[in-house]
């Protein structure tokens, strides 16, 4: 596979929770055995990041619950638990803050999918 950096501006430690709540919940949310596949790519100006999960769908009932605003207050009580049921949330508030946009899927033909993006630099930070 042919390698090229990817630049992306953004804060280490909200990306660093950002998949951490993301990945934490996308297995919470799978049987044993399933495979979560990762995938980078550069789409014109964007980088993007897509989770994969072909395990039993989640549906977008559920997902939608599971990513909805949440409150300031809300998000401070649970925003330090490792546990929270609220990380895809979290996960979605911090992209948006750092310029970024989250979407998600849960259907037969995608599988449980979520995508990040974020827009490209063409410089070091």
């Amino acid at each position: 596979f042919p390698s090229h950096d990817i630049l992306v501006n953004l804060d280490k430690i909200f990306l660093d929770q950002v998949f951490f709540r993301l990945l934490s919940n996308i297995i919470r949310y799978s049987k044993s055995g399933t495979i979560i596949s990762v995938h980078t790519q550069n789409i014109s100006d964007k980088a993007v990041i897509e989770f994969i999960n072909k395990g039993p769908l989640i549906g977008m009932e559920t997902l939608n619950s599971l990513f909805k605003e949440l409150t300031n207050t809300t998000l401070q009580k649970e925003a330090n638990t490792a546990n929270s049921s609220l990380g895809f949330s979290i996960a979605k508030q911090l992209t948006e803050q750092m310029g970024g946009s989250l979407q998600y899927n849960s259907t037969e033909a995608t599988g449980n999918y979520f995508g990040i993006e974020f827009k490209l630099t063409n410089q070091y930070a």
